[in-house]
């Protein structure tokens, strides 16, 4: 119930699909509880799973708020945490006990970074960023990749609430303050100036000054409708910009018609399992959407690092979750890196309107 209920039942239904293929038969039990689209009554009834029932391992956190409140109550009590959502907390606060299923902040900025993407797009990096939880964490994180190989060369940062987001892109494209280039200035104003015959109107007299490589944005798709444009409008044509995997939608898409160099982060060689999406096309009468089928992936990669015996003791359980260092999963694909799980991913860039993996630089 509350104000995601519309997105609460369709994963309840991928979930109860999911379960009757890969858990009924291991006589595993799927205990329900309604969050009711709250992070404090996440929480609340995260304690009660595992407290009075005893439960294993959570699946939930269709909000972000949601599935930080989860994992913050199972992160101590060893019970594995399956998100539907990211999950924004300091990367020393994560572990092994949560598995993101949408792509974490550490596993885009791990693929970001990469030495091999790396040698594609240049070694200096810049980032845009909103001044809110995610974007914080998401700087923090880039920062900490600096290396020999990597250098972060400028960081802006803007406020998600404010309605024009074209000042961070004149900060990023030093056009903001204009005293510090007044001599530059003044030349490029005379010379325009002194053109009679011209009838266009500029808006931006200096030429930007792009000391990076490329651009990381971490926005959300409504910020980048503008962040993205106002680059071609202060004359930085062809920026190499890259955004998060939210970015993989309709309206980003059409950026790139203009923007040649649109990328964003995407999960690698994802495959469908087309017997499981049929079983719900047949239980429901119709298809299922994004939430049906990252709930279904929830309980296959559940399926994937569980036991196979079914124990009623903690620690005999314990011991046989997970049997590696990696989950693989429908090509999905996860590594433990320093504790928490790291999702493979790819940057893709935008040919025609259709995404294509690959750099385009």
């Amino acid at each position: 119930t509350g104000k995601y209920k519309k997105y609460g039942v369709e994963a309840l239904n991928g979930i109860q699909v999911a379960y009757e293929k890969h858990l009924r038969e291991k006589k595993y039990q799927l205990s329900i509880k309604d969050s009711k689209s709250s992070p404090i009554v996440s929480s609340f009834q995260a304690n009660e799973l595992f407290e009075k029932e005893k439960v294993g391992l959570i699946i939930g956190g269709l909000s972000s708020g949601e599935a930080k409140a989860t994992y913050t109550e199972l992160k101590n009590k060893q019970v594995l945490f399956i998100s539907l959502a990211q999950v924004f907390l300091p990367r020393s606060e994560k572990g092994p006990y949560l598995i993101e299923l949408p792509p974490s902040l550490e596993s885009e900025v791990s693929a970001l970074t990469d030495r091999n993407n790396l040698e594609i797009m240049g070694k200096n990096g810049a980032i845009i960023f909103p001044l809110d939880e995610a974007g914080t964490y998401y700087y923090n994180e880039i920062s900490s990749k600096m290396s020999d190989g990597f250098n972060l060369i400028n960081a802006v940062n803007y406020d998600p609430k404010v309605k024009d987001f074209r000042d961070p892109v004149k900060s990023l494209l030093n056009l903001k303050h204009t005293k510090l280039r007044q001599n530059e200035f003044n030349l490029m104003k005379a010379y325009f100036d002194s053109d009679e015959n011209s009838t266009v109107r500029r808006v931006q007299i200096l030429a930007p000054e792009i000391d990076f490589d490329w651009v990381f944005i971490p926005s959300r798709p409504v910020e980048a409708l503008q962040l993205v444009p106002s680059f071609n409008y202060y004359d930085a044509f062809n920026t190499l910009m890259i955004g998060p995997a939210s970015w993989n939608g309709e309206k980003i898409r059409s950026l790139g018609r203009k923007n040649r160099k649109l990328h964003f982060m995407g999960e690698t060689n994802q495959e469908k399992d087309v017997e499981l999406l049929n079983a719900y096309r047949d239980y429901f009468g119709r298809n299922s959407n994004l939430i049906s089928q990252r709930a279904m992936m929830s309980i296959g990669v559940a399926n994937e690092v569980i036991p196979e015996t079914v124990t009623y003791d903690r620690g005999e359980y314990l011991k046989g979750l997970f049997s590696g260092v990696e989950i693989v999963y429908n090509g999905n694909h996860w590594d433990l890196v320093d504790n928490i799980w790291i999702k493979k991913m790819s940057i893709y860039h935008l040919s025609r309107g259709k995404p294509r993996e690959g750099i385009k630089n």
